[in-house]
């Protein structure tokens, strides 16, 4: 795992998804490298799949067949008992969101990894939302020259926001997006509220992470 990971907030992602998997009670591996490659490939998002086969009210079981051949194929080729080359094995991600949570890590902010584990949480859907929303946002931002925003929110997890925030200068950015994110679990009545500000000058460049939670979630 640690071979194959290439950015910070996997691991910390993984274990997250993996101890609420296994509150779940559902999925069921031969080998823990099994669960992490279906990590890989597809999330271990499998609350809806839990809801839908348990709906009957009787207890189900979701098991994976083998999903190590990835892995098998990769190091049978760099230690040489395989000629045919083979990928390293990778987290399905845009490359826009990579380069996002790279930019993250790379900032040193306080909460840049409840930030990036944010980014990590949202499923297929949600990422595309977001990374449209972004791409508007810093269209906006650069024709009228002045600060964008974009939200997501959701319902699990007692509730939750995701703002996005950018700018073409720094100006009172971050304190924006602090009052922003400060305001909307008391407006929205969610659990915790994440936001990040971004300069889109010549380089991108993480400026400003914020976390903010509900008094009950405090």
């Amino acid at each position: 795992m640690a071979d194959i990971i290439d950015l910070p907030p996997v691991f910390p992602h993984y274990v997250k998804r993996r101890v609420h998997t296994a509150h779940l009670g559902l999925l069921e591996a031969h080998d823990e490298l099994d669960i992490f490659s279906y990590y890989l490939a597809e999330g271990l998002y499998l609350d809806d799949i839990a809801a839908a086969m348990r709906s009957d009210g009787q207890e189900s079981r979701f098991g994976l067949m083998s999903y190590t051949g990835a892995f098998d194929d990769y190091y049978a080729y760099v230690t040489g008992i395989r000629r045919t080359p083979a990928p390293k094995p990778v987290q399905r991600l845009h490359p826009e969101l990579r380069a996002i949570i790279e930019r993250l890590d790379r900032s040193g902010l306080p909460g840049r990894l409840d930030a990036s584990m944010a980014l990590l949480d949202l499923g297929d859907q949600g990422r595309k939302d977001l990374l449209r929303y972004i791409k508007k946002a810093r269209q906006i931002s650069q024709r009228e020259c002045r600060a964008s925003d974009v939200s997501l929110q959701g319902i699990h997890h007692g509730g939750w926001g995701l703002t996005y925030m950018c700018d073409r200068q720094s100006g009172n950015l971050a304190e924006m997006l602090r009052l922003y994110c400060a305001r909307k679990p008391r407006e929205t009545g969610v659990r915790t509220w994440i936001g990040f500000a971004e300069l889109i000058g010549r380089e991108r460049q993480i400026i400003s992470v914020t976390v903010s939670r509900s008094d009950a979630a405090a």
